[in-house]
């Protein structure tokens, strides 16, 4: 008795000892207990098994040395585990606790590779519960006959008692670290929310600044047309009643029997007057087709491609090249960055902005005019600059609206060809601006986005 009492004091003192010098790591817990058991119970062989419902896998293994190890064979990953006395231990048919002292006379010497190597004559094996589901299966093997005593039971009894702790532990670490991987993906998944709420917040920020502008720009439209298209009627309406009333006249001579002086009347009023209604007509005509025009451009396709800026700036200056000669302008250029655009749109915006800066140089000294570009992450952005007649600062922004003009108009015109302009910018959902000086030249600037992928709907940034 005094032997068997030391020997379970070495056991237990054995065990605390193993479970004080515990890792952070269930299954190598695992192994550190499976070769206690093993080294305690003076066996040959230890292992750990469980089944995950198709497989036996071994992840815990103690063989002792000279015992053979080598030529030891292991259940992990065995596909088919039937016939395997650690399968029939976890599934419940050899009971909570399976102990064999000749294994050669069991049917598992024919069925279990372990068994059936010839190099153990006795097993025990004790399943392990986790949560109450049986998880694994502990097995001891010896090479020699080996009386396995009640307290051999119960030792394993102990071990595979700790082993259900590390299995409940792993179980918890591997919901904790799904849980954790959930609470990221939940995580990263509102941070693309909050960023997809910010950019559409951003957008729809955007389309209502552009609304109100277009908005604005609806109500200064249609104050314009019906202003500049009201004078030409008016003109219209005081020459008819002209005309009406020289008629008039003709007819009361007639009436005195006069034809000559009639005669003279229509010749001297009605012509006058049917010449002020054909210049009236022939200004509403100008005023309607400016109109159309500017409608036009909303609704062309746009072709968007990658545009040689500097070859489509020489091919437009040669058309120019009579006047920029005659005159002895000089013209400059700098560098000019390549733009996705749509090519006809960009060949009337530099052909405008170069028209007006030729146009509007001051005769009294030779004039320049520089063109230039710069290009960042997001747009590309052109300057035509000149040294002309300047634009006031009040007019600055009134320019690029329909039929207005900037001071005095040295050079005929309707005051349409900025309004164009800016409409072909902004349907690249681009912008343009002016900064003038008068007396010193004016520099207009247009940016363009970079990565357009495709045009703008009609109306979109465009001008009314």
């Amino acid at each position: 008795m005094g032997s068997g009492h030391r020997n379970d004091n070495i056991r237990l003192s054995r065990l605390n000892e193993c479970l004080l010098s515990f890792t952070p790591y269930p299954m190598e817990n695992v192994r550190r207990l499976t070769a206690l058991c093993g080294e305690l119970l003076s066996a040959d062989c230890a292992f750990y098994s469980w089944f995950d419902g198709a497989a036996l896998y071994t992840p815990g293994m103690w063989k002792h040395e000279g015992a053979g190890a080598s030529q030891i064979p292991s259940y992990n990953a065995i596909e088919s585990p039937e016939g395997k006395i650690v399968y029939d231990v976890i599934r419940g048919s050899e009971g909570v606790l399976a102990s064999y002292d000749h294994l050669a006379d069991t049917a598992y010497a024919q069925s279990d590779p372990v068994i059936a190597s010839g190099l153990f004559h006795s097993f025990l094996g004790r399943r392990v519960r986790c949560d109450g589901t049986v998880v694994g299966c502990l097995s001891v093997l010896f090479r020699n006959p080996r009386h396995l005593t009640v307290d051999d039971e119960e030792f394993v009894h102990f071990i595979t008692s700790a082993i259900a702790v590390e299995e409940r532990r792993k179980r918890l670490e591997t919901e904790r670290e799904n849980y954790l991987q959930h609470l990221i993906a939940s995580k990263e998944r509102l941070e693309n929310e909050v960023r997809e709420r910010e950019r559409a917040e951003k957008e729809l920020q955007t389309y209502s600044e552009k609304l109100a502008q277009t908005n604005e720009e609806m109500k200064t439209f249609a104050y314009i047309v019906s202003h500049d298209l009201r004078a030409p009627v008016t003109n219209l309406r005081g020459f008819i009643s002209e005309l009406k009333m020289a008629l008039e006249r003709s007819a009361l001579i007639l009436s005195e029997n006069d034809p000559e002086a009639a005669w003279k009347a229509v010749c001297d009023d009605v012509d006058e007057s049917l010449g002020y209604i054909e210049s009236s007509a022939g200004r509403m005509d100008a005023l309607l087709t400016a109109i159309l025009k500017l409608s036009r451009i909303g609704r062309q396709e746009l072709v968007f491609e990658t545009i040689e800026m500097d070859v489509l700036l020489h091919d437009i200056l040669r058309t120019f090249a009579h006047q920029i000669e005659s005159k002895g302008i000089d013209v400059v250029i700098g560098e000019l960055p390549n733009v996705v655009a749509d090519y006809t749109s960009m060949n009337q915006v530099l052909g405008n902005l170069l028209d007006n800066a030729i146009k509007y140089l001051d005769p009294e000294r030779t004039g320049r005019i520089e063109v230039s570009g710069e290009s960042d992450k997001t747009r590309t952005v052109y300057h035509i600059r000149d040294n002309g007649l300047g634009v006031p600062e009040k007019d600055q922004a009134r320019i690029f609206e329909i039929f207005q003009r900037a001071g005095v108009h040295p050079v005929p015109g309707e005051g349409m060809g900025l309004a164009y302009v800016r409409s072909i910018v902004r349907r690249h959902g681009g912008e343009i601006s002016c900064a003038s000086t008068p007396g010193a030249g004016s520099a207009f600037s247009f940016s363009i986005p970079k990565h357009l992928a495709k045009p703008p709907l009609a109306g979109e940034g465009g001008s009314a």
